[in-house]
C-alpha cells in the first residue's frame, strides 16, 4: 500500500492477506464463497483507491436486483462515519430514477464533490436504456470501480454481457472485479465472459469457441470417406431440441468432461483469490435458529 489506511472494521486474516494483493490493482475476482466477506474487502479496497485519488465512484452491478439494497447497508459497517457523511449514494430502480421527482438527485451525483455509490441490476443495462445512459454520462466525467456481483450473470453472450463489457472499455473505468461464490456451478466455461469483462483475452484466448475447445471436451464421432471407409476426422456430436411438434429449436453437443484444467488454474491466479466458507478459522461460528410454524389446511 503507497498510504496509510485504516479499516473502520477490523478484517479477518484472509481479507486483511488478500487487500494486501489486490489494493493497487486494476483487476481482481474474489471468488469467494457466500458468508466469507467479499462484500467487505471490496468496500475496503474501493475506500482506500478513493483516499489514494485513483477513483471517485464505485458502481456496483449485482444479480439478482435485490442485492443492489444490501451494498448501500453495508456502507454504514465499513466506511468511517466523516467518510460516509460526504459519500452520496444512489439505487437506481428501473421506472422510477428516471422520473422528475427523483432524477435530479440522480444528476446531482456527477457534480458532487465526494465520492459516490452507485447500485445498478444487471437486467437494467440491457440495450440502450436509460440505465445504461446514466453510466456512461456518469462516466464521463467519473473515475469509477466497476464491480460485477454474482458475476455468473453474464456467463453467457446475452444482451447485459454485451452492455457489460462495452462498460469496461470505457477509459474512465479505473479498477474493475469480480466476485462470485459460484463461479463454475454449470462448468468452467462461466468464467469466459466474466474474466473477458476484466480484460479481453486475459485467460489467451479471443474468443467462447476457442476457450472451450481448450479446456471442455465433448463426445465425438468418426466421419469416414464415402469413397474408402477411412476415417477422415472427428467431430463432436450433435443432438437437437425440439420444441412443440418438432420443430427444431437449436442443437447442442454432448458434454465429456474437461481437459488442462492445472494450466486454467494457473493463469487464474495472479488476479483472482478462491476461499471456502470451512477455510476461515478466525470467523465466529454459524450459527442456526429453529422456526416453527403451522401450515394451512
Amino acid at each position: 500500500m503507497s498510504i496509510d489506511f485504516t479499516f473502520y472494521r477490523e478484517p479477518l486474516q484472509h481479507q486483511f492477506q488478500n487487500f494486501e494483493r489486490f489494493c493497487d490493482t486494476s483487476i481482481f475476482a474474489l471468488l469467494w464463497e457466500m458468508r466469507v466477506g467479499k462484500t467487505k474487502e471490496t468496500l475496503d479496497i474501493a475506500r482506500y483507491r478513493i483516499e489514494r485519488g485513483d477513483i471517485d465512484a464505485l458502481v456496483v452491478i449485482p444479480y439478482p436486483g435485490s442485492l443492489k439494497y444490501p451494498w448501500i447497508e453495508e456502507l454504514k459497517k465499513e466506511w468511517p462515519p466523516e467518510f460516509l457523511a460526504k459519500t452520496k449514494t444512489l439505487v437506481w430502480v428501473s421506472g422510477k430514477t428516471n422520473q422528475p421527482k427523483y432524477k435530479p438527485y440522480a444528476l446531482s451525483l456527477r457534480s458532487h464533490d465526494g465520492p459516490i455509490v452507485v447500485t445498478i441490476n444487471c437486467e437494467a443495462i440491457v440495450g440502450n436504456s436509460p440505465a445504461a445512459k446514466y453510466f456512461n454520462w456518469l462516466a464521463a466525467k467519473r473515475r469509477i470501480m466497476l464491480v460485477a456481483d454474482e458475476s455468473s450473470w453474464m456467463a453467457s453472450w446475452s444482451k447485459r454481457t454485451q452492455r457489460m463489457l462495452a462498460f469496461s472499455r470505457h477509459p474512465n473505468v479505473i479498477v474493475k472485479a469480480i466476485l462470485d461464490g459460484t463461479p463454475c456451478e454449470e462448468g468452467v466455461s462461466e468464467l469466459f465472459f466474466p474474466t473477458q469483462f476484466l480484460r479481453l483475452g486475459l485467460l489467451g484466448y479471443p474468443t467462447a469457441g476457442a476457450f472451450r475447445a481448450r479446456y471442455v471436451e465433448y463426445e465425438e464421432e468418426d466421419v469416414l470417406d464415402p469413397h474408402t471407409g477411412d476415417v477422415m476426422y472427428r467431430r463432436p456430436i450433435r443432438k437437437q431440441r425440439h420444441g412443440p411438434g418438432g420443430r427444431v429449436l437449436s442443437e447442442y453437443q454432448i458434454f465429456k468432461g474437461y481437459r488442462n484444467l492445472d494450466e486454467l488454474y494457473e493463469k487464474l491466479q495472479p488476479f483472482s483469490s478462491r476461499i471456502l466458507r470451512n477455510e476461515i478459522t478466525d470467523s465466529p461460528p454459524k450459527t442456526y435458529q429453529s422456526r416453527f410454524f403451522e401450515l394451512t389446511s
